[in-house]
């Protein structure tokens, strides 16, 4: 009797708790409406694991796309540097072109400069000594008629003396 008395008091005892009436309250719910919840959330459920799918490939599109772009922006870059570093050779290889053709107009000039004023100074010398004969033969020619003139008396034919000073003109003449 002990023993279905404590059987008894077990019921009681369940009977009248409220986590025993949840339990059955539950397990019926679950066998009424269980297959229709389970196929409601299942379809739920289904339907979110599908939009997180959709968005797990899109994110993987798009990081494919970023990855393709990244390619694509390196090898820009790679392509850019290469036109960077060809521009500023040719620039490199150009100003020192530049500096070769100034360095060489320079000398021209220079040259041209130097040929001028050579010239000038050879013109100068020609000059200086044309004038030099020029008054070296006056001076001669003038020293010579005074010779002439204090040598000679009025004796001497007047003929010889007309003579000679035709000859000293035509001299001053063909030195001028």
């Amino acid at each position: 009797m002990q023993a279905e008395h404590s059987i008894m008091d077990f019921i009681v005892a369940l009977l009248h708790d409220g986590r025993f009436w949840f339990l059955v309250a539950f397990i019926l719910f679950i066998r009424l409406l269980g297959r229709r919840a389970w196929c409601a959330l299942s379809q739920f459920l289904e339907a979110h694991a599908q939009t997180i799918k959709n968005e797990i490939d899109t994110a993987q599109d798009k990081k494919k796309h970023a990855q393709e772009m990244l390619a694509e922006a390196k090898e820009q870059y790679v392509k850019a540097q290469t036109t960077a570093a060809a521009i500023l050779e040719q620039a490199e290889h150009e100003i020192e072109a530049m500096r070769l053709d100034v360095r060489r107009d320079l000398e021209h000039f220079q040259y041209a400069r130097e040929k001028a004023m050579l010239e000038r100074v050879r013109n100068a010398q020609e000059k200086a000594q044309k004038e030099i004969q020029s008054r070296s033969v006056s001076v001669a020619m003038r020293t010579a008629e005074i010779i002439l003139k204090n040598r000679i008396t009025p004796e001497i034919d007047a003929h010889f003396i007309d003579q000679a000073i035709e000859d000293i003109d035509k001299i001053q003449k063909l030195v001028a």
